[in-house]
């Protein structure tokens, strides 16, 4: 199930509105474009967009695993490493903790 947010419209940073080029024929000098507001066309007015999470928190343990994993792998010794590790080990923890909360954990859905 994909997940999807509402946001500001990028076009028209949530206005409904923008400018736009409309041609003014001129028979003398040939015309001009010539700035015009408009209803946004990307959000038919609305100022909003939905947009798909980037980021869910099965995906973000995934990939905070997979920098654990590459850090038990390269195994270099070193302090700040160490207490990096350490940090993205808790962070996963508490991200499974939220995730079972929610009823999100292990394909559990609320």
């Amino acid at each position: 199930m994909a997940k999807v947010e509402r946001c500001e419209c990028w076009d028209c940073g949530g206005g409904g509105v923008v400018e736009y080029e409309e041609a003014r024929p001129d028979p003398i000098r040939g015309g001009d474009l010539v700035g015009v507001m408009g209803e946004c066309e990307q959000c038919d007015g609305s100022g909003e967009m939905f947009r798909a999470k980037a980021v869910t928190t099965a995906g973000l343990r995934a990939l905070l695993t997979q920098t654990k994993e590459a850090m038990e792998y390269i195994e270099i010794m070193s302090e700040d490493l160490d207490k990096i590790y350490t940090q993205v080990d808790y962070t996963i923890a508490a991200i499974e903790r939220y995730e079972r909360k929610v009823g999100t954990r292990d394909g559990q859905s609320k």
